[in-house]
């Protein structure tokens, strides 16, 4: 809720393989994108891609790849 009104972002299916770290991902990638000032819904739509990606990996730390590395603007690529 901003200034009055609701941002909504469905979740993203995805192949589970582990979700530990999934909750953290979203919520690194929620905060930076609030705090770079990008809108409510490009900052959702990242946050929730990250989460997914990371439960589609084993383990809280997969490897780096380029889908969670956030840009302010623009759609994120998709997994």
């Amino acid at each position: 809720l901003r200034e009055g009104r609701w941002t909504e972002q469905p979740g993203f299916e995805v192949e589970v393989r582990d979700t530990v770290g999934a909750g953290d991902a979203f919520l690194a990638v929620l905060l930076a994108g609030l705090l770079g000032g990008a809108d409510d819904a490009t900052v959702l739509q990242h946050a929730g891609l990250a989460g997914a990606y990371v439960a589609t990996q084993m383990g809280a730390v997969p490897p780096d790849q380029p889908v969670l590395r956030p840009t302010p603007v623009g759609p994120m690529p998709a997994i």
